[in-house]
């Protein structure tokens, strides 16, 4: 028992719920409480997913931008459970305040989700697919991820505190931890092997919704029933809420099976503006968008744009392939990692190859590609030469017995992570095991003709560093993106032998020939990026020492965010510091 006075009241007792419970009622009162504390653990990871895959896709997302998101949810879920945890023990009706705070956690994490498509345009006038700083992203991540975020926290020590009567203080502490985590890791793994390519974001969201109002539904039927004298509500009372959170899920059902998809749409529709979006999938791995506009298809990973039909950028793509393709003098069998259909086929086909395996890991992607059938698409995916493998490309090539002649990455680099993975030290090493004699390995990077910008210079010299300890010969065409050519056997990377070759595959004047190749292979330009590069120190790149991953983050801030790029230089000049720095503080 406990007192409590009220302002201007004489002091009185009320008892907590679960006080003086025994038996099978407190057993089942105790099973309704964690089996709630597991739905809010997994209801808040899948919550938390769901707003970074949508924010990723807002604002151009790299790991700096998933960062700053996961932070202002840690931040906000840390200050709900600091603020109910002071209040915990001196609530006279803790159970109401679970009630509402599951409530309001229900109708937040969908309207956080639908206004978060689009937050970029919403909150700063960014248009779809423009990379964002830090701050912006810092500003607008936090305005719409902290109701969820602090409502989550606080449910944990309201949790505690309504079972400690019943467990005591610490066990209940404990306990609640316990399957409230067990919530956690079911959610993220439900949400990442089914869940995220089954249905769309606001629908997942609804889900929860649902999940989290049938909690309160059979909270307010049992306490009453099981243990009247012990629930400090009045059967009446209690009967509306249980009305009012009926009604509220029935209108979430509905929201769930029809105006859900219709808000799915309107949200859709407000985030890319004037597009017409055509094609929507949410796969494990990520976004894909596809959107209409003048008579062209332009789908987005994760708010990048990776494929333009029916009429690519063949200037870009087909200056790339076709050099790489015609420094080999007989390119039968062709590795592509990622950037497939859309062109890079297509302008493959065009030489003489015997075989094209492209590898990809999302299956979603190429299937989105061919739900809007072009010639161009039709002539790469019904090609027979084409062998279409859906799995990561460092893992296909450590399984892969096969050598190829020609091994080439789409125009990815290494500003996540992920991709970060096809430029360190040990892809390189394993591609060079899988190149057949005399085979090559080619990728592109941002570059300039012109003059090139210090962390562009930074960025290419650590590609260039560590792609020399695994390759004898080592070859740089500058351009507006450079491309990087890799053998262990020598390059002749001469404009007259390359005009010859692509001549005699019929693609002389194929948008590189003549006094354009010339042009582009002059060697005195090749020489003097060599010489910035070889001069330029820089960290290899690796799987445990990501160099390439860090350069790929100060380039990008160079670009859109001057901050970061001084709170990245400011953190390197730390790390060389720290050791000092740490003796001084022991002394």
């Amino acid at each position: 028992m406990r007192s409590f006075r009220a302002k201007g009241a004489v002091a009185r007792s009320v008892t907590w719920p679960g006080e003086g419970l025994t038996g099978p009622v407190k057993q089942r009162g105790t099973a309704l409480l964690f089996l709630l504390s597991v739905v809010v653990g997994g209801g808040g990871m899948i919550g938390q997913l769901l707003l970074l895959r949508e924010l990723f896709v807002s604002f151009y997302g790299n790991e700096i931008s998933m960062g700053v998101v996961l932070a202002n949810w840690l931040l906000m879920e840390a200050a709900g459970a600091l603020a109910a945890g002071r209040r915990a023990d001196t609530l006279r009706r803790p159970l109401h305040l679970y009630l509402f705070l599951l409530i309001l956690y229900a109708v937040f994490l969908p309207a956080a989700l639908y206004c978060s498509r689009g937050a970029q345009y919403l909150f700063f006038g960014f248009l779809p697919g423009e990379a964002v700083g830090t701050a912006p992203i810092f500003l607008a991540s936090l305005l719409l991820v902290a109701p969820p975020a602090f409502i989550h926290g606080a449910l944990f020590p309201l949790s505690c505190r309504l079972l400690s009567p019943l467990l005591g203080e610490r066990i209940s502490t404990g306990k609640i931890y316990l399957y409230e985590t067990m919530g956690t890791l079911t959610g993220g793994a439900l949400f990442s092997l089914f869940l995220a390519g089954l249905y769309h974001s606001l629908g997942l969201a609804l889900a929860i919704s649902l999940l989290h109002l049938s909690g309160c539904f059979f909270l307010l039927s049992y306490f009453p029933r099981e243990a009247r004298l012990h629930f400090p509500l009045s059967s009446n009372k209690c009967r509306i809420l249980q009305a009012a959170v009926l009604t509220t899920a029935l209108l979430l059902l509905l929201f769930f099976t029809q105006a859900g998809n219709y808000l799915h749409i309107r949200s859709l529709e407000r985030q890319w503006g004037d597009q017409e979006v055509v094609h929507y999938a949410n796969s494990p791995y990520g976004k894909i968008v596809a959107v209409h506009s003048g008579g062209e298809y332009t789908f987005f990973y994760n708010g990048r744009p990776v494929i333009t039909i029916p009429a690519p950028d063949k200037a870009i793509i087909g200056d790339y392939v076709h050099i790489a393709a015609a420094a080999h003098s007989r390119p039968r069998s062709v590795l592509l990692l990622a950037g497939g259909p859309g062109g890079f086929l297509d302008e493959l086909l065009k030489h003489p190859v015997q075989e094209v395996t492209y590898v990809d890991l999302d299956p979603y992607l190429p299937a989105a590609v061919t739900r809007f059938a072009t010639p161009l698409v039709e002539r790469e995916f019904q090609d027979p030469r084409v062998a279409v493998k859906y799995l990561d490309g460092r893992l296909f090539l450590d399984r892969t017995e096969h050598r190829f002649d020609l091994m080439m990455l789409g125009f990815v680099t290494p500003e996540t992570l992920q991709t970060n993975r096809f430029y360190t030290g040990e892809f390189f090493s394993l591609a060079g095991r899988r190149l057949d004699v005399g085979g090559i390995l080619a990728f592109s990077a941002p570059g300039s003709p012109v003059l090139m910008s210090p962390e562009m210079l930074a960025l290419n010299a650590v590609l260039y560093h560590t792609l020399r300890r695994h390759f004898a010969n080592v070859h740089v065409i500058p351009g507006v993106r450079n491309i990087f050519l890799a053998s262990a056997a020598p390059l002749d990377i001469d404009a007259a032998v390359l005009d010859k070759r692509l001549e005699a595959r019929g693609l002389a004047g194929e948008f590189v020939a003549g006094n354009y190749l010339h042009y582009r292979l002059d060697e005195e330009r090749a020489r003097c990026l060599r010489e910035k590069l070889t001069a330029r120190e820089v960290r290899l790149n690796s799987d445990l020492n990501p160099a390439g991953f860090y350069y790929a983050l100060r380039y990008w801030g160079e670009a859109f965010s001057p901050g970061t790029l001084t709170l990245l230089r400011a953190l390197e000049w730390l790390k060389l510091q720290h050791f000092l720095l740490a003796v001084l503080a022991l002394t």
